[in-house]
């Protein structure tokens, strides 16, 4: 089975791993399934992580100048060091409104390792970018809390993926979608994606039979209301599963704190 993270753009596509948006396609009838445009007035620290014109991952706005993301988007934006990179924030949509700060840097943790066919670990799917000036917080563009140190979210609790990922009928929507869910015991995920890749202490999963995250959503948060938990980080290949896989926030909250201070 392929694993896949979930990068969509023309301007950084790869293959390897992939993340699924907030809703998916069923096998035979190609329709999106209980998926929902979102207001950012909703979701104020979305951020759409782009190069030149093209939307590559989603981020969440932690700090005035600092964004989090998964270390595959960081990675495969580094691919691209001469192509201007930006973030967008403050709107639902991808393309338009809001504001758009440059990159200043990029940080993706030290131990992940972009997955192969021969090893398909994602493990320590984390990074952070700066933006090159603050953002000017307001009704639109505010900070997401970031779950405790060592916090691991316990099963069945409500969480809610959102992203401009794929729908199943848009490819590249131009609208914020939302996709509303519940964490997946641990144990439980290991067991439903071991044909497809390790699950370990770093990762949180979460998902509906109904619903999930899709390519374009990597790096995009999970939350539970406005405490993020976790980061998108991998799933099928396909998107359809009843859980994918985030990077976890309370288990690698030291390491965001050790590299922008917040």
């Amino acid at each position: 089975m392929t694993l896949a993270v979930l990068v969509i753009a023309a301007a950084c596509l790869l293959a390897p791993p992939s993340l699924a948006a907030p809703w998916l396609r069923t096998r035979g009838h190609g329709r999106v399934i209980n998926g929902t445009e979102a207001d950012i007035a909703d979701f104020p620290w979305m951020v759409s992580l782009q190069i030149l014109d093209d939307h590559v991952c989603g981020a969440s706005i932690i700090s005035s100048t600092w964004v989090l993301t998964a270390a595959h988007c960081v990675y495969v934006c580094q691919l691209y060091a001469d192509r201007h990179k930006s973030m967008r924030a403050g709107s639902s949509s991808r393309a338009s409104g809001g504001v758009r700060l440059d990159v200043a840097q990029m940080i993706k943790h030290a131990d992940f390792q972009m997955p192969t066919d021969e090893d398909p670990d994602v493990d320590y799917d984390i990074g952070v970018i700066q933006a090159s000036e603050p953002f000017p917080l307001g009704t639109n563009i505010q900070v997401a809390n970031l779950a405790a140190d060592g916090y691991d979210a316990p099963a069945g609790l409500p969480v809610t993926v959102t992203g401009w990922g794929d729908t199943g009928i848009d490819y590249d929507p131009v609208y914020l979608q939302r996709a509303d869910m519940h964490v997946v015991d641990r144990d439980t995920c290991r067991e439903m994606m071991a044909d497809v890749a390790p699950v370990t202490p770093r990762m949180v999963c979460a998902g509906d039979p109904t619903m999930a995250a899709c390519h374009g959503d990597s790096g995009s948060p999970l939350v539970d209301g406005d405490t993020q938990i976790g980061i998108v980080s991998w799933s099928r290949s396909d998107c359809i599963s009843a859980t994918a896989v985030y990077a976890d926030v309370g288990n690698l909250r030291a390491w965001i704190r050790n590299n922008t201070g917040v």
